[in-house]
């Protein structure tokens, strides 16, 4: 109870200073739908790792334990969901023919699997992979000097899941004719390139 009036009194004061704002509860996996901050907030955003820190290396099962908690979410509150967080950790040129953690495929299917479920279901808001990039981590069992869940290396340099995503999000629809260039300046990709005659 007092965890739940506190809740309800930093959302109540949040929403004095900004009201044009949606406020929003972010919930980490050891957390519940019945987590008491998301009854006060606007919207409800969850960092899932289904698939890599829970369920590792077994994507059908990822798929519905993610899908099985977003509709539970929004049957008990009613509220947007968002994915604020979720990736793996991929190391660049590991490829693999079947479902191995750590390879560039696995990285790819586990987004497209993220991206299904979000657009799947029309109270999702959307879903933000973790992480645009490589980053420096201190030393852990867990992972090898970086943090490898970017969809770029960190030179900048991408991944499998970055071609992905790009023609994904391309193939959104648009929410104004400029909310999205035609063509990325003057760029191109290695898959823009037309073939030439010899």
């Amino acid at each position: 109870d007092s965890s739940r009036r506190y809740f309800r009194e930093i959302y109540q004061h949040v929403r004095t200073l900004d009201p044009s704002r949606p406020t929003i509860a972010i919930t980490m996996a050891v957390f519940t739908v019945e987590d008491v901050a998301l009854e006060a907030c606007d919207m409800i955003g969850i960092n899932r790792y289904y698939g890599w820190y829970t369920e590792p290396g077994e994507l059908s099962k990822a798929r519905s334990a993610l899908e099985q908690e977003m509709d539970a979410l929004y049957a008990r509150y009613g509220k947007p969901v968002m994915i604020t967080e979720c990736g793996v950790d991929t190391m660049e040129g590991y490829h693999s023919s079947t479902v191995q953690m750590f390879t560039e495929e696995y990285q790819t299917e586990f987004l497209r699997i993220y991206a299904s479920v979000a657009d799947s279901r029309p109270f999702c808001a959307g879903f933000h992979v973790w992480n645009f990039a490589d980053f420096l981590t201190p030393q852990h069992f867990r992972r090898v000097i970086l943090n490898r869940k970017g969809v770029f290396t960190r030179d900048r340099d991408p991944k499998n899941a970055a071609f992905f995503l790009r023609a994904h999000w391309a193939a959104l629809d648009r929410l104004t004719a400029s909310h999205r260039p035609e063509r990325h300046g003057d760029s191109f990709l290695v898959t823009d390139i037309q073939a030439q005659p010899d």
